[in-house]
Parts: C-alpha cells; sequence; structure tokens
C-alpha cells in the first residue's frame, strides 16, 4: 500500500493518491485511485480505480502498463541502493506528460 500527496496550481487543497498492490489473475497490479484535500470526494467511482498491470519486473525494477483509460500510459520504478526512480509516460487531456522523480532512503536510526 502506498499513498501520496501532491500540490497542483490549478487543483486547490492538492490531490491525495492511494495506491495498493494486488495480485490478479496471477499477476502484480497496482489500483490507484484519486481523492481531494480531504478524502470527501474521488475522481474515480470506487468500483473503477485505475489499473497498471505489471509488464516487466527484475530484481530492481518494475515496469507497469495502464489498462483501459489509461492505455498507452506506463511507469518505471528502478532501485539502486538507497535511491528510487520513478519514470512515468502518461496521457492528460490528449497530451503526453513525463514525471520523474527520485527518492533517497533515509539512513536508519
Amino acid at each position: 500500500m502506498g499513498s501520496s500527496w501532491l500540490l497542483h496550481t490549478d487543483t486547490p487543497g492538492g490531490v491525495i493518491e492511494a495506491m495498493a498492490l494486488v495480485e490478479d489473475d496471477g499477476r502484480p497490479v497496482m489500483r490507484l485511485r484519486h481523492f481531494d484535500s480531504t478524502l470527501g470526494h474521488a475522481r474515480e467511482d470506487k468500483d473503477t480505480p485505475m489499473l497498471f498491470v505489471a509488464a516487466n519486473c527484475t530484481t530492481n525494477s518494475v515496469t507497469l502498463d495502464g489498462t483501459g483509460d489509461q492505455a498507452g500510459e506506463h511507469f518505471i520504478y528502478t532501485r539502486e541502493g538507497n535511491r528510487m526512480k520513478f519514470v512515468g509516460e502518461f496521457i492528460h487531456g490528449g497530451k503526453p506528460i513525463h514525471v520523474e522523480v527520485e527518492f533517497t532512503g533515509a539512513a536508519p536510526p
């Protein structure tokens, strides 16, 4: 399970993204839903989260491909040591969006 909070200038209060990895037909699938900052309103219907299917898994990376309305979108998580990189290719309003974010793990206490 995971979540993130995003602040967009065109979305007052930001967006909360909730995600869960589940097994579906023997393959890993990431389910994503988006909510307003109060968790009161969801963008996606409760029975229709966005689904991204694991298309390629290695020891240190996973590629997930979008299904349904997200067909043609994908993202990749890659781990190297205590660093993780996220690369996403999305389509919003008919326009391609490329996102790259790197994370560094905190040192153990």
